[in-house]
């Protein structure tokens, strides 16, 4: 999903896991955290939190980080659904983001798995 104007992106990020594995949120969530650092020229966490979700909880991570020259503000949502882990993952620049904080937040928010019909 894009959004042109303000050049907001929302993309989901999906790997499936071992059978029955067993996945830490908080690791999970500090390996999200660590590859944004590594990739980032300067990072600051916002937040970090349980995410309430219809599917099950997952969690929150609410950042800023500049990125090859570009002020950038995320929320990312960590979820695990049986053997698929996902990062949703919205984003856009930091004098943007706050006009569509409530829009981004209740897509990261919403994240459901789909079944196969």
């Amino acid at each position: 999903l894009v959004k042109a104007e303000i050049d907001a992106h929302v993309l989901v990020i999906g790997e499936h896991l071992p059978p029955h594995s067993r996945v830490d949120m908080d690791r999970f969530a500090n390996t999200v955290i660590a590859n944004t650092r590594h990739a980032a020229s300067r990072f600051q966490l916002l937040e970090q939190r349980e995410l309430p979700n219809d599917e099950g909880d997952g969690m929150l991570l609410h950042s800023r980080a500049t990125m090859q020259g570009l002020d950038l503000e995320f929320y990312v949502g960590l979820y695990v659904r049986g053997d698929d882990a996902y990062q949703v993952v919205a984003f856009a620049p930091t004098r943007g983001f706050a006009r569509l904080r409530a829009e981004l937040l209740a897509i990261v928010s919403s994240f459901t798995v789909g079944t196969s019909a």
